[in-house]
């Protein structure tokens, strides 16, 4: 049970709001309580939180279950004269309680009804591209790979690219494929991955860290298994895109680009802040002739050496490059004797990196 959809508005204290789901969660269990056909316990509990005070409230309740998210990030700090503020979405709640022991959902992605168009947004090039699959593509595997548990892609997509639903859906079934066969309980996810180095901080929606060429972040999310586990897996997803920004303040302010400034800013004092959109969401930055390559290093692979394969896949197919070989070794921290630095292939918008060790065959030892 989701005790209510989006119950945090901001004429309300989010902290009398988590009382009353606590009141409602004890009456749903007290009813559930009365069908001796339920398994002990009754169905799941999930609460969707939409700001820092709310989410803190249920993180360490042993009465909730899930903690259920909408859109990627949220931030109504700026467009609404209220009392409370709208802080978090499903992305920033899953990387703010790293050492959570919940289960994390997230539905409700690319709707944007305060400002801007519904739906998905993009830049072919410099060309805007609006109703793509690549944010929506982008979002479900960072979320799966910062280990959401639950994914449900909702997006206002009517009126664009007719072709657009049944390419989400096709490319999320890549990704179904994709994270089925892992030993999911087996691997945890780090905003601090100490086995592969090379990364930016994660983008936090200023101009820090830009890639000017193509006004790009780099967003990424890792998986991993335990170093000493013996059948080691290390994931790593990059996705190249900027937060949306909106032009002004009011509710329905058109949507601005983000540039190699920003975001708009709300005014022109020197303390102005930039506008994000309020249910903000990934802008991808796609470039198909100026594409991006990434140099990354393998850190620390296990105190087992051994022969690991290096492949990179393409996250809207799901095609893998031949594997890359190399001779890990832990004492000196070296691959095949040397640097352990890897390539990926040129890529126009995102990427997935998988080393493991090279699989036994029939007739090896």
């Amino acid at each position: 049970w989701e005790i209510a959809n989006e119950p945090e508005a901001q004429t309300v204290n989010p902290l009398d709001v988590a009382q009353w789901q606590r009141e409602m969660i004890v009456r749903v269990s007290a009813e559930e309580a009365k069908f001796p056909r339920l398994a002990p316990g009754g169905h799941l509990v999930a609460v969707q939180p939409f700001t820092t005070d709310g989410a803190g409230q249920f993180i360490g309740n042993p009465n909730v279950d899930i903690l259920n998210g909408h859109y990627t990030t949220v931030n109504n700090k700026i467009t609404n004269n209220l009392p409370f503020v709208l802080d978090i979405g499903a992305l920033s709640l899953i990387q703010l309680h790293g050492g959570r022991t919940k289960l994390f959902g997230f539905n409700e992605t690319k709707i944007t009804p305060f400002g801007g168009k519904g739906g998905t947004r993009a830049h072919t090039g410099t060309q805007l591209t609006e109703r793509l699959a690549e944010p929506a593509r982008a979002e479900a595997w960072e979320f799966l790979f910062d280990q959401g548990a639950a994914y449900d892609h909702f997006g206002y997509l009517s009126g664009g690219d007719p072709n657009t639903p049944g390419t989400v859906r096709r490319q999320l079934g890549v990704l179904a494929k994709f994270v089925n066969p892992l030993p999911l309980g087996r691997m945890s996810s780090s905003r601090a991955p100490t086995w592969v180095g090379g990364l930016n901080l994660y983008p936090q929606g200023t101009a820090v860290g830009l890639d000017i060429a193509r006004v790009a972040h780099r967003y990424w999310a890792s998986l991993q298994t335990k170093l000493t586990d013996p059948k080691r897996l290390f994931l790593l997803y990059l996705h190249h895109s900027t937060v949306r920004c909106a032009a002004s303040t009011a509710n329905d302010a058109p949507e601005a680009d983000f540039t190699v400034n920003g975001c708009p800013k709300e005014s022109s004092a020197p303390d102005a802040q930039s506008i994000f959109l309020p249910r903000n969401g990934f802008d991808a930055r796609i470039w198909p002739t100026q594409k991006y390559q990434d140099r990354l290093t393998l850190l620390n692979l296990g105190p087992a050496g051994g022969t690991f394969e290096v492949q990179w896949i393409t996250p809207a197919s799901g095609f893998a490059t031949p594997p890359q070989k190399i001779v890990w070794d832990p004492v000196r921290k070296t691959c095949n004797g040397g640097s352990c630095e890897i390539v990926s292939p040129f890529y126009s918008f995102d990427i997935v990196l998988r080393v493991q060790p090279e699989p036994i065959r029939s007739g090896q030892p």
